[in-house]
């Protein structure tokens, strides 16, 4: 909605001012997150409607208008002051991400360990207010940049003649060009996909998250400074390059342990939000650079179109690839003849035929991860690794109870949903594990010493 709304954004401000655009932009930015509140709670398309399709006709209004005006202020100097207003956006997670795990997830919960989503109820309960508290920072926000915004006083009657006989283009021949690299620079979304597999940490995605945003807008400064020295087309090369080898290579890290794991998706988000910041730099300042600062809002609100074709594409990938087992694939064994399952994740042949072992499988990485997230000692305990190669087992769980009760004293919580008793787990400040019962300090009992009774391990 971004691409649709930003060429008209333009248009209006040509005939009406920039103020009331901007304005516009503003107003429906905030009312977007303020109605999600209400939506959240009601249905699913109404979250599409309030913070999709709203937000994105507000953002996009008044986006390229601002980068517009702010350019007319240093000519020669376009990449620099682009860099600096979109560095904001960049830092815009440095301040929200915080503040948004503080308000949704602040015990660190983690993601459920079939689904991969959170599903705790503590969670599910602080997001409406939470659309409160940040619609109601962002207003505020948004309430000084509009007091600040300026434009430019109009220069002499001949170089304003001049750049109207010269420069007054819209919609020449590298648009369409510029506009079909936008369209390929939304996948860097899909990162997120990784994160929610084989980590279960949210606090470390949130400080990954937060970190990341200075990549975003350190890299916007850096990409702009380039751009004012060499133009646009060499840096734009170097940072498809960069990106296309981290997005390939991205996948394969899931195969490392745990903590080689955290540390190379943390690295490897890093450069590709470093990436990501050229994209809102090289491609402002090259629409400036080809077509002049007049028609500049509208140019790239043009541009800007192919972040709807790119968002479209994204989605269709993440429909077909965010599936449980999406990890898991087939392939031909030569030396057996016949369709033997492969673990994308070790690599290891399974020797499985029955698609109950596939599944117990498919959930060991996730039960592994999970374990190290509620009680490393017990991975010590048993000397698992992050993946065995043991090809009688094949690293399958065993059978899982049909009923899962803790074994603490004073907690008689049960119940037959695997899924609500992880959940139940994660939240005592002790775990022990077994296939067989997960027992935990019950919550009413975490002061009271209480120490654990009749706990089997895996032998």
């Amino acid at each position: 909605m971004q691409g649709v709304s930003m060429p008209f954004g333009g248009l209006v401000a040509r005939m009406w001012g920039f103020r009331i655009v901007v304005a516009v932009s503003c107003l429906l930015d905030s009312i977007s997150i303020f109605l999600t509140y209400v939506t959240v709670q009601r249905s699913f398309p109404g979250v599409i409607i309030t913070y999709s399709v709203l937000q994105g006709l507000g953002l996009g209004f008044g986006y390229s208008v601002v980068l517009s005006v702010a350019a007319t202020w240093f000519p020669k100097r376009r990449g620099l002051v682009v860099d600096v207003i979109v560095g904001g956006f960049g830092l815009g997670a440095l301040v929200f991400t915080p503040i948004e795990t503080a308000l949704i997830n602040p015990s660190n919960i983690p993601v459920d360990p079939k689904t991969r989503h959170f599903t705790h109820p503590d969670i599910l309960d602080r997001v409406p207010v939470a659309f409160l508290i940040l619609g109601g920072i962002l207003l505020a926000l948004q309430v000084i940049g509009f007091i600040l915004l300026r434009p430019k006083p109009l220069e002499s009657t001949q170089d304003r003649d001049t750049e109207l006989v010269v420069r007054n283009r819209i919609n020449s021949d590298p648009n369409p060009v510029i506009g079909r690299l936008r369209s390929t620079q939304t996948i860097v979304s899909l990162y997120r996909l990784l994160s929610f597999m084989y980590i279960d940490d949210d606090q470390f995605l949130s400080i990954v998250a937060t970190f990341s945003s200075l990549f975003n807008a350190g890299g916007r400064v850096i990409w702009g400074a380039i751009v004012d020295r060499l133009s646009f087309k060499i840096p734009m090369m170097i940072m498809l390059v960069i990106w296309a080898i981290v997005l390939l290579s991205f996948p394969h890290i899931g195969s490392l342990s745990i903590v080689g794991l955290k540390v190379m998706y943390a690295i490897w988000v890093f450069i590709l939000f470093f990436s990501l910041s050229g994209v809102f730099v090289i491609q402002p300042a090259a629409t400036g650079i080809l077509f002049g600062p007049l028609n500049m809002a509208v140019n790239y609100g043009i541009i800007f179109t192919g972040f709807t074709v790119g968002s479209i594409l994204c989605a269709i990938i993440t429909y077909f690839i965010n599936t449980p087992n999406a990890y898991l694939e087939l392939c031909e064994q030569p030396s057996q003849g016949s369709r033997l399952p492969v673990c994308g994740i070790c690599n290891a042949s399974l020797n499985i035929t029955d698609v109950d072992g596939i599944e117990r499988h498919s959930f060991f990485h996730s039960w592994v991860n999970q374990l190290k997230a509620i009680g490393k000692h017990i991975l010590e305990i048993n000397d698992w690794p992050v993946c065995l190669s043991d090809p009688v087992s094949c690293n399958l769980i065993p059978e899982l109870p049909t009923k899962f009760e803790c074994g603490w004293e004073y907690c008689d919580f049960k119940t037959n949903d695997v899924c609500v008793f992880i959940t139940h787990v994660s939240r005592h400040p002790e775990v022990l594990f077994s296939w067989k019962r997960v027992c935990s300090l019950p919550e009413k009992a975490v002061t009271d010493g209480i120490r654990p009774m009749d706990v089997e391990y895996l032998a």
